[in-house]
């Protein structure tokens, strides 16, 4: 992740979760979940939220019956995720390695993570992602398509880095790695901010 975007989460991680807590997961990809995971079984299917922020998403599959786990680069994020939910102290990682040393996953979810990542480390990222997934495995990414007032650096209000990259992209890039598109979905901005919208790929390996 982009610096100074990780320097944003780090020094206001307890006011990010509780906003993002504030917006409900069947909003935005919950909406999507039931027509990508099964509905047998679900205490055997493993999910990783690869960038899981508040860890909201991540609590929303527990309480479905998922065995969910997330991941964020921010290790003050995971304390203020942790804090609110103690539910998920054993299911939240800030450090890869932790997470290299379990059983890999079913589906992967990275949702409003690349666009703060930048053109030079795209790639590596998309394979570390790869890395998780257990063959037939299923990714589901979700990026901004258009995002207004951008700077030109590409910075929103708050200093983030916003690259707004088509799904063409995307597609690119993880068919070199292995994967096949299968569908994709666009949606208005579940927090309502103007000028904001996104797009839903999945994935299979």
């Amino acid at each position: 992740m982009d610096q100074k975007t990780l320097e944003y989460y780090q020094q206001n991680s307890d006011e990010i979760c509780k906003r993002y807590n504030s917006v409900s997961t069947e909003k935005f990809l919950g909406k999507y979940f039931k027509n990508i995971f099964p509905e047998k079984n679900k205490e055997k299917y493993r999910i990783l939220d690869y960038g899981c922020g508040s860890g909201r998403d991540v609590l929303y599959l527990i309480n479905q019956g998922y065995d969910a786990y997330g991941y964020d680069i921010s290790s003050e994020m995971i304390l203020s995720s942790k804090k609110i939910n103690p539910i998920l102290k054993d299911r939240l990682f800030d450090s890869i390695s932790s997470l290299k040393e379990s059983e890999k996953y079913n589906s992967v979810i990275c949702s409003a993570v690349l666009q703060h990542v930048t053109d030079s480390e795209i790639l590596e990222v998309l394979k570390t992602i790869k890395y998780f997934l257990k063959e037939n495995g299923n990714l589901v990414i979700s990026y901004p398509v258009i995002y207004a007032n951008l700077d030109n650096e590409n910075r929103d209000d708050k200093g983030r880095l916003q690259i707004i990259r088509n799904s063409e992209f995307y597609i690119s890039k993880l068919v070199s790695l292995g994967f096949t598109h299968e569908k994709e979905w666009f949606d208005k901005d579940s927090m309502n901010r103007e000028g904001i919208s996104w797009q839903t790929s999945l994935f299979t390996l």
